[in-house]
């Protein structure tokens, strides 16, 4: 178990306090729970849970601040909801109470509450309402091969449709639209009202393998692309296996690159071949062709930071995906605002 310094075992934080909703009992939410100095969270994060959990939390939302915040400065923990990212268009009071909760971190005394809290990070096959969950360090695909399914049967034709819809492309380019075929590791033309995967990822400066005049009819043969990939992409033919997918599209490769005529019609056309595919792999945390996919790879596994005060207390800090993608490198892509728009 855990180790807490004097001050966050006075608390006698239970499960209970993150499974009720915020608003139960009255009086709850936005209360002060915890407060305390910068200098004694410096101090007592090398040897108590908690206050670690507290000093990620306020770094990952604000860590400018938090390095110049003064030793005597005051920070405090208040109630919210549990998540940030999630806000049903019916506010109605009995959807609000599905909602669990979670302790946040401000800057102050008074100050308001910052993007990241502590919650309640549950087992794996957790059923809580938007409950934090166990990872392993590299990602469960049947995990997102029922997200696929899900999304197929709870969103209609919107998500169950297959393929390309070809009316997003002039059809003088229709044969121009090339994925990669996976199990014959090779260029090809999509076969009609076939699913395929797409990848959207930051090239850098590592982005080394690209389809052009030259080498097209051999990326087309048989084990064309039997050749040193960069990680993101070969991890991307990897994961498009794994969920037992034929074709994937990834831009580098797809798009004949010294053929500018079509390259501008595929450029232009990239929202709707994006929101097409049956999923799309975001790599949201690399800076480059070869940083991988994390999760995927064993050089590029997930971190989680969470600790178990008690026997079934669990606590973690989250990710706040929105303001995540937004800050991420991956939102310096000239596409990722036009992806954005056509997929929310």
């Amino acid at each position: 178990m855990a180790k807490l310094c004097q001050a966050c075992s006075l608390l006698g934080l239970q499960r209970e306090d993150f499974t009720s909703s915020p608003l139960e009992p009255e009086g709850k939410y936005n209360a002060v729970a915890h407060s305390g100095t910068f200098g004694n969270l410096r101090r007592n994060r090398a040897t108590c849970s908690l206050c670690e959990l507290i000093w990620i939390s306020m770094e990952r939302s604000n860590s400018t601040v938090l390095a110049e915040a003064d030793d005597e400065g005051i920070w405090t923990l208040r109630w919210a909801q549990n998540t940030n990212d999630y806000q049903p268009d019916n506010e109605s009071e009995d959807v609000q109470d599905m909602f669990e909760s979670a302790l946040y971190p401000c800057f102050g005394r008074d100050g308001s509450r910052e993007d990241y809290g502590i919650q309640l990070v549950d087992d794996k096959k957790s059923s809580g309402f938007l409950r934090g969950r166990l990872v392993d360090h590299l990602v469960d695909m049947k995990t997102v091969a029922s997200w696929i399914e899900l999304c197929k049967l709870r969103h209609g034709g919107q998500c169950a449709r297959s393929g390309l819809d070809t009316r997003s492309l002039p059809p003088a380019t229709l044969d121009e639209f090339l994925v990669i075929d996976v199990d014959r590791l090779c260029l090809c033309e999509l076969p009609e009202n076939m699913e395929y995967v797409a990848l959207s990822y930051v090239w850098g400066s590592t982005n080394r393998v690209l389809t052009l005049k030259h080498n097209r009819a051999a990326f087309c043969e048989p084990n064309g692309l039997n050749i040193e990939l960069p990680r993101t992409v070969q991890d991307a033919i990897e994961v498009t296996k794994a969920l037992h997918l034929r074709f994937v599209w990834i831009d580098a490769l797809c798009i004949q690159q010294d053929n500018y005529t079509t390259k501008a019609i595929l450029l232009n056309a990239m929202d709707a071949i994006y929101a097409d595919a049956v999923i799309t792999i975001v790599a949201a945390t690399s800076n480059g062709a070869d940083s991988g996919l994390s999760g995927w790879s064993s050089k590029s596994g997930r971190t989680q930071h969470c600790v178990e005060l008690s026997q079934g207390l669990r606590l973690g800090v989250l990710p706040y995906y929105q303001r995540e993608l937004l800050h991420c490198e991956h939102a310096t892509r000239a596409w990722t605002s036009v992806e954005s728009r056509r997929c929310s």
